[in-house]
């Protein structure tokens, strides 16, 4: 019997939180094609619920250190934000929750013009609904998943990305990796049928891994992780110590909400024609072509993720 996968609380008895309204991204918003458009959105601690065309996974508090997992559904004009906790939740909260959820399915205004003039040069991808594409509550997140995605199979790039979601429920439950804290452990759960529980957290932050003992963080993370552990813990604590790192993520941040002039783009993306801009035109082709194999990958259950593969061309 497989092991169980637990990320927050179950679908019964959800709370309605707040809503998000899509003001003009309402007209051409669907919640299926603006999560499930590639593989992203299989990558834990994201979990997709076909059943529902909803999405769930833990969001980052004010404080930047609490998580409330959360499920979110669409409906007519906006989003509907449910959870299960108990926790005491803020405007400050609200707030920090919305501007996530808002940079993951491209929902700013400026997103819906961006949309709208793509569709102009490119009818095709109008016609299927296509052109948001998922991103995560933050760019670290997105940084750090697309180096998961290097020099390996889609199956251990989601069992890279699920060992960092346990690694941050430590982090936050048991106070593991620290120098000068007592540990107290929590350990998965085990059934009678010898099946494990997995408690996964949230996806870890700079800070989080930062300030791990890089020992402990080596030791653990470096059978799964490979020659990647050694790279992520630096960027990482570069990020959290505000080195070079930070300025250019943040320089990375603000340049995306920039529009490039026409000239630039041609300069800087189109000429030379490289590994980059390879990748991304194959994400927006292979989505048709993996559907065409498998089905709609929204309707893909969980336990099948794996068998996504470049194999499979």
């Amino acid at each position: 019997m497989k092991d169980e996968i637990v990320n927050g609380g179950g679908e019964e008895g959800l709370i309605l939180l707040m809503t998000v309204g899509l003001g003009s991204c309402s007209k051409d918003f669907s919640m299926e094609k603006s999560v499930c458009n590639h593989g992203f959105f299989m990558m834990p601690p994201n979990v997709w619920i076909p059943s529902s065309k909803s999405l769930k996974r833990p969001f980052r508090l004010a404080d930047d250190a609490t998580s409330l997992t959360l499920t979110i559904s669409h409906y007519n004009n906006y989003l509907y934000l449910r959870h299960s906790s108990k926790t005491i939740i803020t405007i400050k909260d609200q707030f920090a929750i919305q501007e996530q959820i808002v940079r993951m399915l491209r929902i700013t205004e400026n997103d819906g013009k961006d949309l709208r003039e793509f569709h102009k040069v490119c009818p095709q991808a109008k016609e299927i609904g296509f052109g948001r594409l998922f991103r995560s509550p933050s760019l670290f997140e997105d940084v750090i998943k697309s180096i998961l995605l290097c020099n390996c199979t889609w199956g251990r790039t989601l069992k890279m990305a699920e060992a960092l979601c346990e690694l941050q429920f430590d982090i936050t439950q048991n106070n593991l990796g620290r120098r000068g804290v007592k540990r107290k452990l929590m350990f998965p759960k085990e059934r009678e049928d010898g099946s494990v529980v997995k408690m996964l957290g949230n996806f870890p932050n700079a800070r989080e891994i930062g300030d791990l003992d890089e020992s402990y963080f080596m030791k653990r993370m470096s059978p799964l992780l490979g020659y990647r552990a050694k790279h992520i813990y630096k960027m990482a604590k570069d990020i959290h110590n505000s080195g070079t790192l930070s300025i250019v993520m943040r320089e990375l941040e603000e340049a995306s909400e920039k529009r490039l002039v026409r000239e630039d783009m041609i300069m800087n993306k189109i000429k030379g024609f490289g590994p980059f801009a390879s990748a991304n035109i194959l994400m927006m082709e292979m989505l048709e072509f993996y559907e065409n194999k498998v089905g709609k990958l929204s309707q893909l259950p969980q336990s099948s993720y794996h068998i996504i593969s470049g194999s499979m061309l």
